[in-house]
């Protein structure tokens, strides 16, 4: 990293794509959303009864991110946080294993009564020593013997009697058959033993990833903690796709989608994409944050920034990805990088579509116009001599397509005409 130093005056790479996390980074770096941060922040602080509410989005527009500043909002305001990521291939049992384990690790014991430690120190000596077994009292008492008889194995069979009844009490000691129901009994009885034992106004619960768990069918999830979610003082969010908050509704027969939505979930944030000049103001967050010196670089040109803009198309993960491997790449010879570079560089990174033959004179034809409608008689008449001649409406989608590709941008003319004209990246295309 030392030409990042060096050359930029960075402390390191300013376009890390991972969430912000810590409090201070979330404090300094965290472009406004006060329209999705503070109704869930006061839902959960409002609320004694146990409130579910959802965080929806597609991947890479922020979710993780507003996660994390409602969950440190409300660990200012002395309230017990616990962030559980879903993404992975857990069956129910192994996912209420999770969430046992990453209560009992997040907890900053330091400061808790006494009786809080032990219990913690309890839980997590007991989850060191599981085994899964199905319900029923038979399947544990089999999964003992099977786990007694191993360890015996392992011991000359001349062992005496006093030695055998040692290891056997040891083992009934240190394994802990855990099985669907009684994992949910502990983890209840646990969230309400801290709501009796310690200072804590609220407890919330924020499941990330859910978009990323590869469960067969995403009422798992839910159907493995169904009944927690009614805990007094204790608070659930889960985030996701809202198609994995509908799938999850499912999971609660008998209503309609929208009902059973409204039923379980509280409220259901959209987290949008941004505009330009939020990401714009995201990354110049960045460069701030990260420069040694009072004045931070700029390591992309206007015209350069603007094709990170237009591929990103307001995705900000996106953006920073783009800007990362740009400035990765680049980068080392301390200069201002030029749009030219990026473009070719994306290009070989397959960031930017292929173009169709006739959407490439379609761009050629615009490039040379300047702007055109999707009824000028001048694009009819240039594409004509190419020998494109296609029915009136045609001519639109083409021109939408080029537009969704991000190499046409469209906007409303002095005359209030929907008007295509070229795009950053399309001024560089070869």
């Amino acid at each position: 990293m030392g030409w990042i130093k060096d050359l930029w005056s960075f402390k390191k790479n300013p376009f890390s794509i991972r969430e912000l996390s810590n409090s201070d980074e979330l404090q300094k770096l965290f472009v406004d959303r006060k329209k999705e941060v503070k109704p869930l922040k006061n839902t959960f602080t409002g609320c004694e009864g146990g409130v579910v509410c959802g965080i929806s989005g597609v991947r890479g527009c922020g979710k993780s991110t507003v996660l994390n500043k409602v969950l440190d909002e409300i660990k200012q305001e002395n309230g017990l946080i616990i962030k559980v990521k879903a993404s992975g291939t857990y069956a129910e049992l192994d996912f209420l294993q999770k969430l046992l384990t990453d209560m009992c690790d997040q907890i900053e014991i330091q400061d808790l009564p006494e009786k809080v430690v032990e219990e913690v120190i309890r839980l997590k000596t007991n989850l060191l020593y599981t085994e899964k077994v199905a319900e029923g009292r038979g399947s544990e008492a089999s999964i003992r013997a099977s786990i007694k008889a191993s360890i015996l194995s392992f011991f000359s069979s001349e062992i005496g009697s006093e030695i055998k009844e040692k290891i056997t009490k040891n083992v009934e000691r240190q394994i802990k058959p855990y099985s669907k129901s009684t994992l949910s009994r502990e983890i209840l009885q646990f969230l309400s033993f801290l709501r009796s034992e310690t200072k804590f106004d609220y407890i919330v619960v924020g499941i990330d990833e859910t978009d990323k768990c590869r469960f067969d069918v995403a009422e798992k999830l839910l159907d493995s903690i169904k009944a927690l979610l009614g805990t007094e003082h204790c608070h659930f969010v889960f985030v996701g796709t809202l198609q994995f908050h509908k799938n999850f509704a499912q999971a609660f027969k008998g209503l309609e989608e929208e009902a059973t939505l409204a039923s379980i979930f509280e409220d259901i944030v959209l987290i949008t994409l941004f505009s330009n000049q939020e990401i714009v103001d995201i990354i110049n967050k960045r460069l701030s944050y990260y420069s040694i010196g009072d004045k931070p670089k700029k390591p992309f040109s206007s015209e350069a920034m603007q094709v990170i803009l237009e591929l990103a198309n307001g995705n900000p993960k996106q953006a920073m990805r783009l800007c990362s491997q740009g400035f990765m790449y680049f980068g080392d010879k301390g200069k201002e990088i030029s749009p030219a570079d990026l473009v070719e560089y994306f290009e070989s990174k397959n960031y930017i579509q292929d173009l169709t033959r006739t959407e490439k004179e379609y761009v050629n034809v615009v490039k040379k116009l300047g702007e055109v409608s999707a009824i000028s008689k001048k694009l009819f008449e240039e594409l004509a001599k190419k020998g494109i001649k296609h029915k009136r409406k045609q001519y639109r989608v083409h021109l939408e397509r080029l537009v969704n590709k991000r190499y046409l941008k469209k906007t409303i003319s002095e005359k209030e005409q929907v008007v295509y004209m070229p795009s950053e990246l399309c001024k560089h295309i070869s």
